[in-house]
């Protein structure tokens, strides 16, 4: 694979799901008994803006844009306070895995699933000798055929696949039936592009009819919907979303956009695919 998610470390899209990450986890967390995090396409967990995106330089349209605001949303504040724990240098940038180590407590685990050697062989070594968390170099749609449903029969999944292959869409909707086959109370948050050609329509359409209840939409456009190229937007399903969750992302998502976007074409929403 070509795909490196260090070259897009720190976009919008980035702070997107991990603020989404963040609020999940934290309102799991409320009650005691123990979870399991799975992280399907984890990468190396930990990026040096000056190297691994320097070429691309996305950063500078996410986390740069926001990172000195002191007055925005809770969720929002919580995410930049818990970066600024892990990375103190605002040219570094915590992954999905660092920001799960970070916040998992004594009694939870955590499954890290990394297909490129040496991104798997950096996240080994940055994960440490943390005996709550595994790290695996495998396939992410096949860990989740593995490792669900854990022994825990509380957990959350996080699935942020690269988007390289022409049938992605297919391997991903395959994966969450399958996951959600063995593991329905699981939470689920799958990462999907906002792209001109609106595949991710067709995505979504599929997941509504699949007989999959309580599925919450968020999308979060930070260009204009009818740009021709690139990536428009970031877009993020949640399955069995915590309690009231969408009611925080629906009055805090808005101020992400306003401040990562032009007002002219800054937008969050949050839909319900499929209620109760």
């Amino acid at each position: 694979m070509n795909y490196r998610h260090g070259y897009h470390a720190g976009n919008f899209a980035d702070v997107h799901k991990h603020i989404v990450l963040i609020a999940s986890l934290q309102a799991l967390f409320k009650k005691d008994s123990a979870l399991m995090v799975l992280d399907t396409h984890a990468g190396r967990g930990q990026y040096d803006l000056r190297v691994d995106a320097q070429k691309s330089q996305e950063y500078l349209s996410g986390i740069s844009k926001i990172i000195d605001h002191k007055n925005l949303s809770a969720s929002i504040m919580a995410y930049l306070q818990t970066r600024a724990a892990l990375c103190p240098d605002p040219l570094h940038y915590p992954g999905s895995p660092r920001f799960i180590q970070h916040l998992l407590r004594t009694q939870d685990r955590a499954a890290f699933c990394e297909l490129e050697p040496a991104e798997c062989r950096f996240l080994t070594r940055l994960v440490g000798r943390d005996k709550r968390i595994g790290v695996h170099q495998r396939d992410g749609y096949e860990a989740i055929r593995a490792l669900l449903p854990p022994a825990e029969r509380r957990g959350l999944v996080l699935i942020d696949p690269p988007f390289e292959q022409a049938d992605e869409y297919l391997s991903l909707l395959n994966a969450v039936r399958e996951a959600y086959r063995v593991f329905a109370n699981g939470v689920y948050l799958i990462w999907y592009p906002l792209k001109a050609d609106q595949a991710y329509q067709g995505f979504c359409q599929t997941l509504k009819l699949s007989g999959i209840r309580k599925i919450l939409n968020t999308q979060l456009w930070v260009e204009p919907k009818d740009s021709p190229v690139g990536l428009l937007g970031s877009g993020l399903i949640l399955i069995n979303p915590p309690w009231q969750l969408d009611q925080v992302l629906e009055r805090e998502l808005p101020s992400l956009a306003a401040v990562l976007a032009d007002p002219k074409h800054a937008e969050a929403t949050v839909s319900w695919l499929v209620g109760e």
